[in-house]
């Protein structure tokens, strides 16, 4: 595998261990659209969650013997979250909350997690009501 498809499996992975599986006794099961995996939205209205992977810049870190040169590679991972629309917010919140705990200022995998932040974008479709959870991140490859 590549680094950059080890960083996203380790990403990937952390959210399904850390929130798929233990949110609300596994809840989230099937209801989790990863990046261009096969997914199908829930057609009862339930909450479900869109994850993505995106790296944003990379840069060289330090500079040292040949295959000693380190390169950081920054980027975010954001759930977005869509909760049935006029059933409140609690479920979502509480999703989100969860989302932060497990990605907040943590080192895992390889990879270094920074603080987590969240956003009410609001009505979608007048179906869901959805709250994004950015959780930023970087991490080292030595070439």
């Amino acid at each position: 595998m590549s680094f950059h498809e080890d960083l996203h499996n380790a990403i990937r992975t952390r959210f399904k261990n850390q929130v798929q599986d233990v949110y609300d006794s596994g809840s989230l099961a099937g209801k989790v659209a990863y990046d261009n995996a096969p997914f199908d939205q829930p057609a009862d209205g339930s909450l479900w969650v869109r994850w993505s992977v995106t790296e944003n810049l990379s840069q060289q870190a330090e500079i040292g013997d040949p295959g000693n040169n380190r390169f950081r590679t920054f980027g975010n991972a954001v759930a977005s979250i869509f909760a049935p629309i006029e059933m409140g917010d609690q479920n979502g919140l509480q999703l989100a909350d969860a989302i932060k705990a497990a990605f907040q200022s943590t080192i895992a995998d390889g990879v270094v997690y920074r603080t987590p932040s969240l956003t009410m974008v609001g009505r979608l479709n007048n179906r869901y009501w959805q709250i994004n959870v950015s959780c930023p991140f970087h991490s080292d490859q030595f070439a």
